[in-house]
């Protein structure tokens, strides 16, 4: 308190020029003091009560204080939900998680500003990557505005924060000579996976997490209910492997919901490992998830349009498809050279005259 003012009871302060001032502290513990604008002391009582009964009809001020939130808090229920609402859990929502706990677990929600937030994004992308301290506030994002919607916070201070422009990377796919060698590199069940990804295009949690329900051997198809955009996606097997499901089918006769690919548990395959070490041995730089660029690339190749390409990934949207659109510069060509002979074929049409019109010439 200043020297030239007075307290007085009732959350008033009297300035020596003698107009009134509040001072209360809101729940937040924030001190409250503003102008009352009157030397009046009723007048200013009725002020001072309005503009209470204001702040807590706007949610700054209550009867009590609040419980302070920690990020920490706000973390484990965010992780609950996302456990229960998404299949994104285990990849997305749980490391982002950790590696935001590590920085902010130990602030409340109230202390994690908009520059606390620019200060987490720059810490990630030194001490990991672009693509990490992005994914990281996408994630923060989302919690904040859970935040929000359980009356945890008012604000987002992740809104307005840009992301890092991270340049697009080359799409890398085998050639028919670099498939040969990978599968030749890989035994047993990974190889099984390995020829299921070349050939169906499927995403590593897709073929992993495959059930005998999913597999319809009577017309030769993989039925997938459970996709990344939540669509029902039919891909159909080549031969080689339609041949290597009915070998494995006829030889543990499995039940409709047994996995496809188990562990010995009768788990769900994820030894993924053993992928890395096959393409080391084969002496070729392959992530697992270019194989689905491999299956797609080689379509495209082949001379498959780009819709029927992105049905067979699963692609909400075309333009996720066009990354593989430069691969095919020959079947372009020859779509103009078709189109040409079209515009050849109807100028003769035009330029023709049967003997009929001749003789009525």
């Amino acid at each position: 308190m200043k020297k030239d003012a007075v307290k007085y009871p009732n959350n008033l302060t009297q300035r020596k020029s003698g107009v009134w001032i509040s001072d209360f502290t809101d729940p937040s513990g924030k001190r409250v003091r503003r102008s009352l604008k009157t030397r009046d002391v009723r007048l200013a009582q009725v002020r001072i009560r309005k503009m209470m009964a204001e702040s807590y009809e706007k949610g700054y001020f209550d009867l009590k204080r609040p419980r302070r939130i920690y990020f920490s808090e706000l973390a484990e229920r965010v992780l609950q939900y996302a456990k229960d609402k998404t299949r994104r859990y285990k990849k997305v929502y749980l490391p982002t998680i950790k590696t935001l706990l590590k920085h902010i677990g130990r602030k409340t929600l109230r202390e994690i500003t908009k520059e606390v937030v620019q200060e987490v994004q720059a810490k990630i992308k030194e001490s990991i990557s672009e693509v990490n301290s992005n994914n990281a506030m996408v994630v923060l994002k989302r919690m904040f505005n859970l935040a929000i919607d359980w009356e945890y916070v008012e604000t987002n201070p992740v809104r307005g924060i840009e992301l890092y422009k991270v340049p697009k990377r080359k799409v890398r796919f085998l050639t028919t000579e670099e498939i040969e060698i990978v599968l030749g590199c890989c035994a047993g069940q990974m190889k099984d996976i390995v020829l299921v990804a070349l050939h169906t295009g499927m995403r590593k949690g897709e073929i992993l997490g495959l059930k005998w329900d999913n597999v319809d051997l009577g017309n030769r198809l993989i039925v997938l209910d459970k996709t990344k955009n939540n669509s029902i996606r039919e891909i159909p097997l080549s031969s080689d492997t339609y041949g290597m499901l009915l070998r494995k089918y006829q030889e543990r006769k499995p039940s409709r919901e047994d996995y496809v690919f188990p562990n010995p548990d009768n788990e769900p395959y994820r030894d993924v490992a053993v992928f890395r070490k096959a393409v080391k041995l084969a002496g070729i730089e392959c992530r697992f998830h270019d194989l689905r660029h491999t299956f797609a690339s080689q379509l495209v190749m082949a001379g498959v349009d780009l819709v029927t390409v992105k049905e067979l990934l699963g692609h909400s949207e075309l333009d996720t498809t066009l990354i593989y659109a430069h691969l095919a510069p020959k079947h372009k060509k020859e779509a103009i050279a078709k189109l040409e002979l079209h515009y050849d074929k109807v100028a003769d049409e035009s330029f023709s005259y049967s003997p009929d019109l001749l003789r009525r010439a």
